[in-house]
C-alpha cells in the first residue's frame, strides 16, 4: 500500500501494517518535520516492513540525487519507537547536510551542556555515546567518540523535540532541550 504524507512523502507499508501506526504515529511524525528540513534532506519515501528481528537493524536510510528514502523495521517494536526511529533517520541525514557554521554552533551548544554537567539525553543512543565519551580522560580526548556523540545527540534531539517540545519545554530539561530545538529548526 502506498500513500502520501506531508512534504509529498510517500509511505509504503507491508500488508498487515497497522493503520493506527500510520495514522497516529508516522503521519504526525512526518508532519512535525519542518518543511525546510524535509526539503533540505529530500525526504521522499518511508517504507515500513516487519524486518529481520535477528539482525537488530531498526532502520536504514539512503540519500542519493537529492532523495532520502527511509526503511524502518516494525516487527516487535512499539509504534512510538518506530516514529522516533523515523525522526532519528531524518536527523542523521540532516547531520550530513549541515554547513560548517551550523556544525560549529552545534558543537558550541554541546560544549555548554557538558561544561554545565548536564547528564541526560532524549535519545538512548546519544546517552550511550555521551557516557562513553565522558567515561574518563582518555575517552574525553577521543575525537572519534566526540563525533559519534555529537551526531547521535543531533539526530536524536534535533527532530524528536519537534514532536516532544510541548511536553519537554515544561520539564526540568527545558533550557537545553529548547535551545537544541531552536538550533535544529534553524538548520532547515
Amino acid at each position: 500500500m502506498g500513500t502520501r504524507l506531508a512534504h509529498n512523502t510517500e509511505i509504503v507499508s507491508a500488508p498487515g501494517t497497522s493503520g493506527g501506526l500510520i495514522r497516529d504515529f508516522i503521519r504526525p511524525a512526518v508532519r512535525a518535520i519542518p518543511f525546510g528540513i524535509a526539503e533540505r534532506v529530500g525526504l521522499r519515501r518511508v517504507s515500513l516492513a516487519p524486518g529481520d528481528e535477528e539482525s537488530g537493524v531498526a532502520s536504514r536510510w539512503t540519500a542519493a540525487e537529492g532523495r532520502l528514502d527511509i526503511s524502518i523495521a516494525t516487527l516487535g517494536r512499539r509504534h512510538h519507537d518506530i516514529a522516533m526511529e523515523l525522526l532519528v533517520c531524518v536527523g542523521q541525514a540532516l547531520w550530513e547536510e549541515l554547513h560548517e557554521a551550523e556544525r560549529r554552533a552545534w558543537w558550541l551548544l554541546l560544549d555548554v551542556e557538558i561544561q554545565s554537567d548536564f547528564k541526560g539525553e532524549i535519545d538512548e543512543q546519544a546517552l550511550r555515546e555521551k557516557s562513553a565519551l565522558l567515561r574518563g580522560r582518555v575517552s574525553a580526548r577521543s575525537s572519534r567518540r566526540l563525533e559519534r556523540y555529537g551526531q547521535a545527540a543531533f539526530a536524536g534531539t534535533g527532530l524528536s523535540t519537534s514532536i516532544l517540545c510541548g511536553m519537554t519545554c515544561m520539564s526540568a530539561k527545558a533550557p537545553i532541550t529548547c535551545r537544541r530545538r531552536v538550533l535544529s529548526a534553524d538548520s532547515g
